[in-house]
């Protein structure tokens, strides 16, 4: 994909790599994917706080072929690839915590609509308060 997207049939391997140096220019290579330079070149005090607000973290931009399968992914196209959770969920337990260990507070068999809701479902989809 890397060879056809560059029109390159040489390349072999790509190398991808976090950057670790906040004084390399690739920050700046990483920034400008997020923001115009006309955005964060403003002046010193703009650009210190796209740095701060860029540091750390991860920025995905999906386009091309990554996008058509991003968009299948969140239309639930891809679900079949899933991991389901194999676990059979039958009671609702409530612990508190109790100074040197978890106290058992409630336990309870699910009704039939918690079980329908907790049970078979794919193993990222479940939420639990």
């Amino acid at each position: 994909m890397w060879q056809q997207s560059s029109r390159n049939n040489l390349i072999t391997q790509v190398d991808v790599r976090r950057v670790r140096s906040s004084r390399d220019n690739k920050v700046f290579e990483i920034a400008k994917y997020s923001a115009k330079d006309s955005d964060y070149l403003i002046n010193q005090e703009v650009f210190e706080v796209f740095y701060k607000a860029l540091k750390g973290k991860r920025l995905i931009v999906y386009s091309g072929l990554f996008r058509e399968a991003m968009t299948k992914f969140r239309n639930g196209e891809l679900d079949k690839y899933k991991e389901k959770d194999l676990t059979k969920y039958v009671y609702a337990i409530m612990y508190n915590w109790g100074g040197k260990k978890y106290l058992e507070m409630e336990k309870r068999y699910l009704t039939n609509d918690e079980l329908e809701e907790v049970n078979g479902k794919l193993s990222d989809e479940l939420e639990i308060e």
